[in-house]
């Protein structure tokens, strides 16, 4: 009866639950705004567009008049690993990104010293997509999943002085909660009725930020990202008469640990822009990528909870750099570079996590253009971008030769080129 109860069970989760994936902030790994991505993410001393809601939101008050961007991106990204069933591919299609966002300048008794600013980066044209996976199934779980989830940020900055700006706001990620009601009939082993219900809230993570400018040509930022948190819960009851069983899914795929940094952006020779940032990221908070089922059939049978293996991530730390020349007032070329190290264990037991240490290249350039029919009064700017990223090739060595998955060999990169247009008003 026991076998029969969790096969039922299995049944309705299967019949009610998403297709999902693990994802942190796609910020992350795919860059919020042309400028910020030639520059591998090297901007929080420096950062005055609509991405510092992401970056570093202390960075609108820099701003003093209306923006508003848009752009478009193409993401083509290959995920292989192999063991000695052969060679397998991950999700390698190529999608497009959308990005836009605001820079609003408060004006009356505030100009010039408060500015509120909104930013958004949406995968194209699944809006999300999320996915399920077994803590046994390979699975890159700090790349490939945190592709094709949108997010939204916002933030408020004020600037006391012109030597200080500070700034508070958050990322906004939705959280899924719902209830599925299913009937059977067990002679026949069919459904006879299901019910769905789901709930979309959102959760806010805040984000802080400061930049301080000690001399003319030296900017300082520093940030604080808390982490998002979201659960996917999906309880389900099934009834098949003699038989009742009340279960439920509870899974952490959406949730991205907190993140603290900060960087220095070095002016000179009147032409060039050295910047570089560093960041510490709390990874060994992430609970594992599974999912937990809880499983409470009749009174007369034990409830049944399954607990997913302690992942054992660390901590890790990123590094960015990033320089600009100004080749005239309307011309600028960009070069970036990052380096992350990985968080996962060696995975040699019950877990499949395959990550390695990745490294981005990028290249960019921005444009400013007068528009020739006259209808802005101000130049608008055109900026691009290319950024390749490459994992470190990696090979999980399992502790003992008859493991059911064995060895694994994996390799993995992403290329993402777009543009971004920014009007001025």
């Amino acid at each position: 009866m026991r076998a029969a109860l969790v096969l039922l069970a299995l049944v309705c989760a299967l019949v009610a639950a998403p297709d999902s994936a693990r994802a942190q902030s796609p910020a992350t790994i795919l860059g919020l705004h042309s400028r910020s991505i030639g520059l591998g993410g090297a901007v929080s001393a420096s950062v005055s567009d609509y991405s510092s809601v992401y970056y570093n939101p202390a960075g609108l008050a820099n701003r003093t008049d209306l923006q508003l961007g848009f752009g478009p991106a193409i993401v083509i990204p290959s995920f292989k690993y192999s063991n000695f069933a052969g060679s397998r591919k991950g999700p390698t299609d190529p999608f497009m990104t959308n990005s836009f966002g605001a820079v609003v300048p408060i004006g009356g008794p505030l100009k010039k010293r408060v500015a509120f600013g909104i930013g958004a980066l949406t995968p194209f044209p699944n809006l999300t997509t999320i996915r399920i996976r077994t803590p046994e199934e390979p699975s890159f779980v700090f790349s490939e999943d945190l592709l094709q989830t949108p997010i939204i940020a916002f933030g408020l900055a004020f600037r006391p002085s012109k030597y200080f700006t500070i700034g508070a706001g958050g990322q906004l990620i939705i959280q899924a909660e719902g209830e599925v009601r299913s009937s059977f009939n067990l002679s026949n082993a069919t459904i006879t009725g299901r019910d769905t219900a789901l709930t979309i809230n959102p959760v806010v993570a805040p984000i802080f930020g400061i930049q301080i400018v000690p001399v003319r040509f030296v900017r300082i930022g520093l940030f604080y990202r808390s982490e998002v948190k979201p659960d996917i819960k999906l309880p389900f009851k099934a009834d098949a008469g003699i038989i009742s069983i009340e279960a439920q899914f509870i899974s952490n795929v959406l949730y991205s640990p907190p993140q603290m940094g900060g960087g220095i952006a070095f002016e000179f020779l009147d032409q060039f822009v050295l910047s570089a940032d560093g960041v510490f990221v709390q990874t060994s908070k992430t609970p594992s990528p599974g999912v937990q089922l809880r499983v409470t059939p009749d009174a007369l049978i034990a409830p049944i909870v399954t607990v997913d293996p302690n992942p054992g991530f660390s901590d890790t730390f990123q590094v960015h750099v990033g320089i600009e020349y100004k080749y005239n007032e309307d011309v600028r070329f960009r070069a970036g570079y990052m380096r992350r190290t990985t968080p996962v264990p060696e995975q040699a037991y019950d877990t499949s996590f395959l990550d390695e240490s990745i490294s981005a290249y990028s290249v960019g350039a921005g444009l400013t253009l007068k528009d020739p029919t006259e209808i802005l009064e101000k130049p608008f700017t055109v900026d691009f971008h290319v950024q390749f990223q490459q994992m470190d090739s990696g090979t999980a060595r399992r502790a003992s030769p008859l493991h059911p998955i064995g060895d694994l060999k994996f390799n993995a990169w992403m290329l993402n080129f777009g543009f971004q247009g920014t009007v001025r008003f």
